[in-house]
């Protein structure tokens, strides 16, 4: 989990990630992942990603960015993928579907966001 969370940290941070082709959630995958499991991956994700960027930008708003850009990414697994698959998908998956996700949550946090 770390090693995917790393992964994914590292594509968010360095902005070389090509825009992927977004896909709307389903109610089916939504409600499928227990909220333990979203906020486990959002809690790894962001505390990571937090670290890394805290140098740069200080530690609140690091994370800041990097509770939203997580949860967005968490976002994009749910609509894409059912809990197995998710589960069952490890550092393939995230190396698989990262970039896209990451392409497509920066766009949208840039844009919505004041603080980005």
């Amino acid at each position: 989990m770390k090693r995917i969370i790393s992964i994914i940290s590292a594509l968010l941070i360095s902005g070389t990630a090509t825009a992927g082709t977004y896909q709307a959630a389903t109610i089916r995958n939504q409600v499928e992942y227990p909220t333990r499991v979203i906020n486990a991956f959002v809690k790894a994700c962001s505390t990571t990603m937090a670290n890394e960027l805290s140098l740069e930008y200080g530690i609140e708003f690091a994370t800041e960015i990097s509770e939203k850009s997580c949860s967005c990414i968490m976002d994009e697994f749910r609509a894409d993928f059912t809990l197995e698959e998710f589960t069952n998908g490890g550092v393939k998956l995230a190396q698989l579907m990262s970039a896209q996700y990451a392409a497509y949550c920066k766009s949208v946090l840039s844009t919505t966001s004041m603080d980005l």
